[in-house]
């Protein structure tokens, strides 16, 4: 709980913004998980040193203290789960400096994934890590969750384009985490971290030097698990895309509504796959691409001419989970990661998964690292359905740990997965884990509830 002289130093702090109505706390309240937990009070810094103040007050109040950018992740890791202060960062949103030089961006947590992709890109360099939410998710919330993207096959994730740091901790306040040659690096261990370390007030990220051209490729398959195969057949010939979206033939019809338009595209499996580089080098890999496509059976294979039609290509993946909006009121959305050459197998059990359930399941992810998002749709308020989405969300977790995979590719653990946690996570691991939070947080009021 936030007494009434922590209301008082909040008010002393962050003057008229910081918000203790009950309308006004509500709109941060749930993220894209619609799970909601109602917090004592939500604050907007403008800069460090309220950030500063704000864990200090933290700490010596025992409030309980949520991190939160966008409010877009779907694990719950920027919900009030017991009260306390929302620490939201949507007013630190300057980039402070793009270094064409150093090939790096200084950004602040609420810079938008898409702007500072933008802005890169207007010097002739490249921010690649690119999530389904990049238009509106913020750096901060990327760092939290080690977002990743279509682009990972090729380029990594998040993690690997954080080179700095700097965070607030409730035991020793502000932090870099740059090892600058020095040995013990911490900038790993807070990427992915769910802010339970601390706040994350600037980060220093690696750009690289943009390519010449990128060329978008949509193919189309009858077979779910021919679209599946194909893109093992392309990395075994030696071809590496720079992008590789799977989308089964359910979420593709979902995607389009109830248009008509493109039959032969609604009908199918979809693969999206992209290369980038010299554009003699694009032209080769993209022909070698539709070779092993077509030889794998696709029945339609599309090129993008101009940048219209890649954003077109692109608008069926993004659009999707709006549209799932409209199947069922409620969805569970793991993002299971699996090695990609048994994503023929995982999508398989979750076709039989679907029967057994009688639940509507919709695939769609970077099939390039085999992070797919698997969407179990129900109506919450049948017990039995919501029972049956639950059997099914913990057979899936299941499957993804036979199959060598892991329960969550770039969502985050937060607090809808912590139970799932165990399936893969030693005892004696858990308690290393704790055990690090133990000494970043000594009073446990860093995002409670999450990631543990």
């Amino acid at each position: 709980m936030v007494n009434d002289s922590a209301r008082k130093r909040l008010k002393e702090i962050f003057a008229s913004r910081v918000l203790f109505g009950i309308e006004e706390r509500l709109c941060y309240s749930f993220d894209a998980t619609n799970v909601e937990y109602l917090p004592d009070c939500v604050a907007f810094p403008i800069d460090v040193e309220e950030v500063i103040e704000t864990v200090a007050l933290a700490v010596e109040e025992a409030i309980p203290l949520i991190p939160r950018c966008a409010g877009s992740g779907f694990a719950g890791g920027a919900v009030a789960v017991e009260g306390g202060l929302v620490l939201s960062f949507e007013k630190m949103h300057r980039i402070e400096r793009i270094d064409r030089d150093a090939l790096s961006a200084t950004v602040q947590p609420g810079v938008v994934t898409k702007r500072l992709q933008d802005e890169a890109a207007g010097v002739r360099l490249f921010y690649p890590p690119d999530p389904a939410s990049l238009s509106f998710s913020m750096i901060g919330g990327n760092i939290g969750t080690n977002a990743g993207g279509p682009r990972g096959i090729k380029y990594g994730t998040t993690r690997d384009y954080v080179t700095d740091l700097e965070v607030v901790t409730p035991a020793f306040g502000l932090i870099s985490t740059s090892k600058k040659g020095c040995g013990f690096d911490l900038t790993p261990l807070l990427v992915g971290a769910e802010g339970i370390l601390g706040v994350i007030v600037q980060a220093k990220l690696r750009l690289i030097k943009a390519p010449e051209t990128t060329q978008t490729i949509l193919t189309c398959f009858r077979s779910m698990k021919k679209a599946a195969e194909v893109l093992g057949v392309i990395i075994e010939a030696g071809i590496i895309p720079s992008a590789a979206e799977f989308i089964d033939k359910p979420t593709v019809e979902c995607a389009f509504g109830k248009s008509e338009a493109e039959k032969d595209i609604r009908d199918s499996n979809v693969l999206i796959i992209e290369v980038d580089g010299w554009k003699a080098e694009v032209d080769e890999l993209s022909e070698l691409i539709v070779d092993r496509c077509r030889n794998g059976g696709a029945h339609l294979v599309r090129f993008a001419r101009s940048e219209k039609e890649r954003e077109e290509i692109w608008s069926i993946r993004r659009g999707i989970s709006p549209a799932l909006a409209n199947i069922a009121p409620d969805k569970i959305n793991p993002d299971v990661c699996v090695p990609r050459s048994r994503l023929p197998e995982y999508l398989s059990f979750v076709s039989l998964l679907s029967s057994r359930h009688s639940l509507r399941i919709f695939n769609f992810g970077h099939a390039g690292d085999g992070n797919i998002h698997t969407n179990i749709m129900f109506d919450g308020s049948k017990e039995e359905k919501r029972r049956a989405a639950e059997r099914a969300l913990t057979e899936l977790f299941e499957k993804s740990v036979e199959l060598g995979g892991t329960i969550s590719g770039e969502h985050g653990v937060g607090m809808v997965r912590r139970k799932a946690i165990r399936m893969q996570v030693g005892p004696k691991e858990l308690r290393l884990r704790k055990k690090f939070k133990s000494i970043f947080d000594p009073r446990d009021i860093m995002n409670p509830a999450k990631g543990l």
